[in-house]
């Protein structure tokens, strides 16, 4: 489990002990003590619900398709016109499977990426295209920079490449369920309490 988490963090230049570790799942939070311990990770939020919290991002989940197309050209020769085009065939692609969801179409929210890597590289790094900016060009080649940097602790101003372009349609999800909220009993906030046993506890 520690190795998934650092797979997601550690492994993408993010540092985890910045963060909060919320336990899910039936056993979630017999794990977390020893898990933020191992990650050094100093907070632990433990969800109302958390052996159905799978089932409740679900419901909160937006409902989302991506489509990719090879697109390999240089960053330094990117001909923003034939991009622009590429970039319509998949939107128009995206837009038939959103259809089909029977959603509402002026609600949809379109991301645009890249692949991008250097070239002679053999894996690529997946990077927003900022397409509204002055010079899409320059703003995708910066970005990869500060990504490799962050990820890979390097980077150099090599010339780079596009493999391939996607886009993402996104439409509904919500940041709050109501079943998950917790209702003002007026009673005592402790309902009960038990012992556990932890490794550093002494048999009494």
């Amino acid at each position: 489990m520690a190795e998934g988490i650092r797979l997601v963090s550690v492994r993408q230049g993010i540092d985890p002990r910045s963060y909060a570790l919320v336990p899910l799942g039936g056993a979630g939070g017999i794990h977390a003590t020893a898990l933020s311990r191992e990650l050094g990770i100093r907070r632990i939020v433990v969800p109302r619900l958390p052996g159905v919290l799978s089932a409740a991002g679900l419901l909160a989940a937006p409902i989302e398709h991506e489509v990719t197309a090879e697109f390999a050209t240089p960053i330094a020769t990117l001909d923003l016109a034939a991009l622009r085009e590429k970039l319509r065939e998949v939107d128009r692609r995206a837009m038939e499977l959103i259809a089909a969801e029977k959603v509402g179409l002026a609600d949809v929210a379109v991301s645009y990426f890249a692949d991008v890597c250097y070239i002679g590289q053999s894996y690529n790094l997946e990077i927003p295209l900022a397409l509204d900016n002055a010079d899409p060009a320059a703003c995708l080649y910066r970005d990869f920079l500060e990504a490799h940097d962050r990820i890979y602790g390097h980077s150099v101003e090599s010339p780079a490449r596009i493999v391939g372009v996607r886009t993402v349609h996104r439409v509904g999800g919500s940041e709050i369920l109501d079943e998950m909220r917790f209702a003002p009993s007026g009673g005592p906030p402790e309902i009960g309490r038990r012992d556990i046993l932890v490794p550093a506890a002494r048999a009494s």
